[in-house]
């Protein structure tokens, strides 16, 4: 479990990447009018009116590791169920890219499911069921540039 300072500058890390993936969902979506979430801890992290009747979510999941990570790989990623809903787009953002999985009522079913006790924002904890998103349902929508290191002599 986190600590209290980990916590934050694990939060602040996903608002700013939040800053920095909106220009690239509203370009790829080509929904100019998707609005982050003003709620801090709203159940999505982005959103856009389609009609009166109709809203798409995003929700984004920035993780400090490549996609080419062995474990995740094999495991999918980790995301709760309860975010599982039509016209919803799952956005993992890697240090190498940004990945989404669109929602499709039929994939929940086949998706493997775990309990996990989860810290929420408030500092108490929730059981909460999480699913793993196999990575090849996952589609690359825009690739980060390299950091490269350059040695001086």
């Amino acid at each position: 479990m986190l600590d209290s300072e980990e916590k934050t500058q694990d939060l602040n890390y996903g608002f700013e990447e939040e800053i920095r993936v909106l220009p690239v969902i509203r370009d790829y979506f080509n929904r100019p009018k998707i609005q982050r979430n003003p709620d801090r801890y709203g159940k999505y992290d982005f959103y856009c009116d389609i009609d009166d009747n109709t809203m798409e979510c995003w929700e984004l999941k920035s993780r400090k590791f490549y996609s080419t990570n062995f474990k995740f790989r094999q495991e999918g990623c980790l995301i709760n169920t309860d975010k599982f809903h039509h016209n919803t787009y799952i956005l993992f953002n890697f240090i190498d890219g940004l990945y989404c999985y669109t929602v499709q009522d039929n994939d929940i079913a086949t998706f493997k499911k775990d309990k996990r006790f989860v810290r929420e924002r408030n500092g108490g904890c929730a059981s909460n069921e999480v699913s793993y998103v196999p990575f090849t349902r996952l589609k690359l929508i825009h690739a980060w540039p390299r950091k490269c290191l350059i040695a001086l002599d």
